[in-house]
């Protein structure tokens, strides 16, 4: 969940550009005062009590979310998510009973806010606070028996690793703009897992910078003088994609060979 998302669930969107100009990120929203709410614009005495009091209920647990997340693994657990509810379509299937079972699932991925245990029994878990949790609940409902809904940015996650169908953009309650959604169809076949993750239609972001080096020393090879750039980061980082970005932009006859070499750390 990010800070948009948390003001938009309190009712409290107006003053999203205002936590946007000043960086108030999770790491800077627990060592908030009223003071510094209303320098940044919050003048209603109302809604700095309602911003404080929602600081306040999840100060604490915002530094282990933040903790978990950044030593979590890879995105492919959106691949993981994906198994697991074909299976359980699967196995749900197989089960012999008075009636057929059906099954309506969702996936989100994103961050969310694990805050205090609640209810009693049987029926006792953690609250879970995020847009997250909210998006994957509206997208259920658009699921017809046994089919899983999965949500644009896990779409993205998944690259090529499944056959999906494009459910257009959907107006869901509680979000402003329209939420794009997909149905999982199967597992695809054909690709190698490595290319799958790999698919074209993630973009690259933010490697501008060294997609442009690749080039000029590219530029500099086609010119006669030999060139070698070594690539070496931790696993999963984006090096292949990287290289993958280069080969598209210079793909053009020429009477030059290009060698590749990718070095990753052993667990890579």
């Amino acid at each position: 969940m990010d800070i948009e998302a948390w003001l938009r669930g309190l009712g409290l969107e107006r003053y999203e550009p205002a936590f946007r100009d000043n960086e108030i990120d999770w790491e800077v929203l627990p060592k908030l005062t009223s003071d510094d709410l209303r320098e940044i614009g919050v003048t209603a005495i109302g809604h700095r009590r309602k911003l404080l009091e929602a600081i306040a209920a999840i100060g604490a647990t915002v530094p282990t979310a933040l903790s978990a997340a950044s030593n979590a693994p890879p995105p492919t657990d959106a691949e993981r998510a994906v198994r697991a509810g074909l299976a359980v379509i699967d196995a749900v299937g197989r089960l012999i009973g008075p009636e057929p079972l059906n099954l309506r699932l969702a996936i989100a991925s994103g961050l969310v806010v694990v805050g205090d245990l609640i209810g009693t029994g049987s029926a006792r878990e953690q609250a879970i606070v995020g847009e997250t949790p909210n998006l994957a609940a509206r997208l259920q409902a658009l699921a017809d028996p046994n089919v899983i809904v999965i949500a644009d940015r896990t779409r993205r996650q998944i690259g090529a690793l499944f056959e999906i169908a494009d459910l257009g953009p959907q107006p869901l309650k509680g979000f402003i703009e329209p939420q794009r959604a997909w149905r999982v169809i199967a597992e695809a076949r054909g690709l190698s897992r490595f290319e799958a993750l790999r698919s074209r239609a993630v973009p690259l972001v933010g490697r501008d910078e060294e997609l442009d080096l690749l080039t000029r020393r590219w530029g500099e090879a086609e010119a006669g003088d030999g060139r070698i750039v070594l690539i070496s980061a931790e696993p999963g980082i984006g090096k292949s994609r990287l290289i993958d970005a280069l080969i598209e932009r210079i793909c053009r006859p020429t009477p030059y060979a290009i060698a590749l070499f990718l070095f990753a750390t052993p667990s890579g």
